[in-house]
């Protein structure tokens, strides 16, 4: 394995388990680029996380559901004026 595949996979049990499975096969590629892609995404996010974090914002790890009490979704946020006019 490159040092780049190494990397992508280093700490991850079912990727490497993955790999395994394909080494020395023309196959091998195939599951390493969506490894790529998901690390890479994952750094992505991390960094969009803490840049809102350090702006006083919560960041979720899940999206909660439909039913879930402990979040409110923003579309039922309303300011005191909206709450105050009459409604149509």
């Amino acid at each position: 394995m490159t040092d780049s595949v190494v990397h992508i996979i280093d700490g991850d049990d079912e990727a490497q388990a993955e790999l395994i499975k394909v080494a020395g096969t023309d196959q091998f590629d195939h599951p390493v680029d969506p490894l790529r892609a998901e690390r890479e995404d994952r750094r992505r996010h991390d960094e969009a996380a803490a840049a809102f974090a350090a702006k006083g914002y919560t960041v979720l790890e899940r999206r909660p559901g439909w039913s879930d009490k402990e979040y409110i979704p923003t579309h039922h946020l309303k300011t005191r004026r909206e709450r105050t006019s009459p409604t149509r």
